[in-house]
């Protein structure tokens, strides 16, 4: 109030609408355009599109009495590129604190496996995964921002030699392997958490984390 009385701006009839601000970038751009003796217009959500690659880790294990499942199982992580792309649709002010984004991740991982002394699985995948998430900048500059977030995913992937079973003995012989029929789900739900640094709006480096979900049940 002090401001707008100084700048001979009439108060009396604005008392009532600032009795009740919480400084938000609406509020402020509320009180600065009285000053000037501009019209406050409302803030318009802005898109921005992008593309982007990376690395991504697969690795497949079990759980519960599988025989795989145990603590003598050899796990094999596949490490591959990752291509995606999405859209953040945010509120076009100058802080932009929360950003809803939507990206689609195409990976494909080769060679996947668990086994122990005579049990083993073995497949690749292409996945392509869908991912709505809400982030949050909680270091917030115009040059950089650090963010943290998380949202849901679907999943769908396409196995390919997919092949599990065991080495039975063959006294004499190499071991004769007896594949078992095991059928996994081509598609999934998964959740997510997302962290990573944007460089003036323009370069992001960041890392997601996906807990194991389940494709089949043994």
């Amino acid at each position: 109030m002090f401001e707008l009385s100084r700048h001979n701006v009439e108060t009396n009839h604005f008392r009532e609408g600032l009795s009740d601000l919480e400084y938000t970038d609406a509020d402020i751009t509320k009180v600065v355009s009285m000053i000037n003796g501009l019209i406050a217009r409302p803030m318009k959500n802005g898109t921005r599109f992008f593309a982007s690659a990376g690395l991504a880790s697969s690795e497949l294990s079990y759980s519960g009495k599988h025989i795989l499942s145990n603590s003598a199982a050899v796990k094999s992580a596949s490490t591959s590129f990752s291509i995606s792309i999405g859209a953040d649709l945010f509120n076009n002010s100058p802080s932009e604190r929360w950003i809803y984004r939507a990206e689609l991740f195409l990976i494909n991982g080769k060679d996947l496996s668990v086994s122990n002394s005579q049990n083993v699985h073995t497949m690749d995948h292409l996945t392509f995964y869908f991912n709505p998430k809400v982030l949050f900048n909680f270091y917030n500059t115009e040059a950089l921002k650090v963010f943290v977030g998380g949202g849901l995913g679907v999943n769908y992937s396409i196995f390919n030699n997919n092949k599990a079973g065991r080495f039975a003995p063959n006294p004499g012989f190499d071991d004769q392997f007896e594949e078992t029929d095991l059928k996994v789900s081509s598609s999934s739900f998964s959740f997510n958490a997302h962290a990573g640094v944007l460089f003036r709006k323009k370069f992001e480096i960041s890392m997601m984390y996906v807990p194991p979900y389940s494709i089949s049940n043994y």
